[in-house]
C-alpha cells in the first residue's frame, strides 16, 4: 500500500447540518451507503454527526461522501479521525441565546392574555403582531429552510410539521387581523411552537453533550506530547500522534505514558487499573510491553513504540465505545420504518381535520363535546374558520418533536457512557438491549474482583509499654517519614 494511504484513518466523522428527526438520520445514511467504497455509516441524530467506515482506504473520497449527503438535502463537514484519539465533539444543537428571544416573548403573551383583559384591546393586536413576527421570520427560520430543502427533494421532516403549525397560526391571525374578521387571533401559540420545539432541540443536545463524558474521560487518559530520544542522544519533546513503530521514547516517573511500547531499558511499577481494573501496579521490566495512558509509577523507562495514535489499546477501547453509543438496536430499525412515512400521515390527519372542522362542523362540535366529558373542556374558537385552523394546527404541534426516533439513539448512548464509567464495554446497541434478559453472571478473573485502587483498610499500632506515653512519637508521622521517600506504589 502507498506510504501515504497508510496514513489515512478507516474511519472518519463527519458533520451533518440540518437533521431534525428520525427521518433526516435515515436519509443521510442512505445517502452515505450508497457511495463507493463505503462499508457501514452510523449517523448520530442527537450529535449531529456520521461515523463513515471504508472498505479500502484507497477508494476514500470524501468529496463524494460530503457531494452525497448534500443532494439528499443536508449540509456535510469534515470533522476529524477517530484513528488519531481526537476530541469528540458534539453539537449542543439550538444556541441558547437563539432560545431567550422565542421563550421571552412567548411568556410574555401568555401572561397578557391569561391574567389580563389585553388580548381584547385593538393595541395589544397589533403588539402581538409585532412580537411574533421577528421569532416566526427569524427564530423560525432554520425550520422553514430544513422544510424546503426536503420539499425540493419531495420528502418531508420535522421541519415540515414544525413550519406548517406554526404558519397555520400565524397566517390566521394575520388574516383576522387585517381583516378584523374575528375576536381570537393565536400569535401566542405560532410563537410558543418554535419556542417549545426549540427548547427540545436544545435539552437534547445536552442530553447528547453529556452523554459523551465516558469517550472523553478515555480520551483525556494519554497525555497529547511525549520525549522522543533521538539517535544522538537528545531528548525531544514532540507530539505523540507523530511518533512512530520503533522509534524510542523517555518516560519518567509520575508521568502517562503516551504511546504502547516495549521496553529496552529500566524498571518500574504501572497502574493499569484504567485499562485492567487491577488494583495492584504491575511491575515491569526489560521487553515488557506498556500501554498509553497507564501511569509510570516508580522508574525511569526508556521504550520503544509499537503503537501510536489508533493503532494503541487505548483507542481500540475508545473506538468501541464509540461504536456501542452511535450503534443501532433492532427496536430503532422499527423506529426508522415508522418515521419514514411518519409526517406525511401526520400532514393526511391534520388535512383531514381541517376538512372536518370547515365542512362537517356540526358533527365535529358534537364530537368534541362528547370527548371533553372524558378529558376536559376546551373553549371552542368563535368562527368555524378558526375552529378548523387551530384544530389541524394542534395535530402538526402534537407531532413535532418525534420523541419515538429520538428516544432510542440517546437512550443507547446514554447507557454505553453510564457502564463505561464503571468500566464496562458494550459492543453496540444490539448487546446493550440483550442485556435486559441476563438474569446471572459469571466473573473469571484471577484474584479478586477490585474497583482499581488499593486503599488502607486499617491502621493498628503496639505501643512500647515500658516507655512512658509522654515520651512516645506519633506512629503515623513515624510511617510518614518512613514511606515519604519511598517511590514504591503503595507508599
Amino acid at each position: 500500500m502507498d506510504a501515504s494511504l497508510r496514513d489515512l484513518p478507516s474511519e472518519i466523522v463527519f458533520k451533518i447540518g440540518g437533521m431534525t428527526c428520525a427521518n433526516c438520520a435515515l436519509h443521510v445514511r442512505k445517502a452515505i451507503e450508497g457511495t463507493d467504497g463505503v462499508v457501514g455509516v452510523q449517523v448520530d441524530l442527537s450529535a449531529q454527526t456520521a461515523l463513515v467506515r471504508w472498505r479500502n482506504l484507497a477508494l476514500r473520497n470524501d468529496a463524494q461522501v460530503m457531494e452525497a449527503v448534500q443532494s439528499a438535502g443536508y449540509a456535510a463537514s469534515l470533522i476529524e479521525s477517530r484513528c488519531g484519539g481526537g476530541g469528540n465533539q458534539r453539537s449542543a444543537g439550538i444556541g441558547r441565546r437563539a432560545l431567550c428571544l422565542p421563550l421571552a416573548f412567548f411568556f410574555f403573551l401568555m401572561v397578557s392574555e391569561w391574567s389580563t383583559e389585553w388580548h381584547r384591546q385593538v393595541w395589544f393586536r397589533w403588539l402581538a403582531f409585532a412580537v411574533a413576527l421577528p421569532v416566526q421570520a427569524v427564530c423560525g427560520g432554520r425550520f422553514y429552510i430544513g422544510a424546503w430543502r426536503q420539499l425540493k427533494l419531495g420528502r418531508s421532516n420535522m421541519d415540515t410539521l414544525v413550519s406548517l403549525g406554526s404558519t397555520s397560526a400565524f397566517a390566521y391571525s394575520v388574516f383576522a387581523l387585517f381583516s378584523g374578521s374575528a375576536q381570537s387571533l393565536y400569535f401566542m401559540e405560532s410563537v410558543g411552537i418554535i419556542a417549545f420545539v426549540g427548547l427540545g432541540h436544545w435539552i437534547e443536545g445536552r442530553m447528547a453533550s453529556k452523554a459523551a463524558g465516558a469517550v472523553e474521560s478515555l480520551l483525556s487518559l494519554a497525555p497529547d506530547r511525549a520525549k522522543l530520544l533521538r539517535k544522538d542522544g537528545a531528548v525531544e519533546e514532540v507530539e505523540a500522534a507523530s511518533l512512530r513503530s520503533g522509534q524510542r521514547i523517555q518516560i519518567a516517573p509520575g508521568e502517562r505514558i503516551a504511546v504502547d511500547g516495549k521496553i529496552l531499558q529500566g524498571a518500574s511499577a504501572c497502574d493499569e487499573s484504567t485499562l485492567t481494573g487491577e488494583s495492584l501496579p504491575a511491575e515491569k521490566s526489560v521487553r515488557q510491553p506498556v500501554y498509553a495512558g497507564t501511569l509510570n509509577l516508580s522508574g525511569s523507562l526508556t521504550v520503544e513504540v509499537t503503537g501510536a495514535g489508533g493503532e494503541t489499546a487505548l483507542a481500540r477501547i475508545i473506538s468501541a465505545v464509540e461504536r456501542a453509543q452511535h450503534s443501532r438496536a433492532a427496536i430503532q430499525k422499527l423506529a426508522d420504518q415508522i418515521s419514514n412515512v411518519f409526517v406525511p400521515v401526520v400532514v393526511c390527519v391534520a388535512l383531514g381535520t381541517l376538512f372536518v372542522w370547515r365542512f362537517l362542523p356540526e358533527q365535529a362540535a358534537a364530537l368534541h363535546l362528547w370527548l371533553s366529558e372524558y378529558l376536559w373542556s376546551p373553549a371552542l374558537p368563535v368562527s368555524i374558520l378558526a375552529a378548523s385552523v387551530v384544530h389541524s394546527a394542534a395535530v402538526l404541534i402534537i407531532a413535532c418533536p418525534c420523541a419515538m426516533g429520538l428516544a432510542t439513539p440517546i437512550a443507547i448512548m446514554a447507557g454505553a457512557n453510564a457502564a463505561a464509567k464503571q468500566g464496562i464495554l458494550i459492543r453496540d446497541g444490539k448487546a446493550l438491549e440483550r442485556s435486559g434478559t441476563i438474569t446471572q453472571i459469571l466473573f473469571d478473573k484471577t484474584g479478586t474482583l477490585t474497583q482499581g485502587a488499593p486503599q488502607v483498610a486499617a491502621l493498628k499500632s503496639f505501643p512500647d509499654k515500658r516507655r512512658k506515653a509522654s515520651v512516645l512519637p506519633d506512629w503515623k508521622e513515624v510511617l510518614f517519614a518512613l514511606a515519604s521517600p519511598s517511590q514504591h506504589p503503595l507508599s
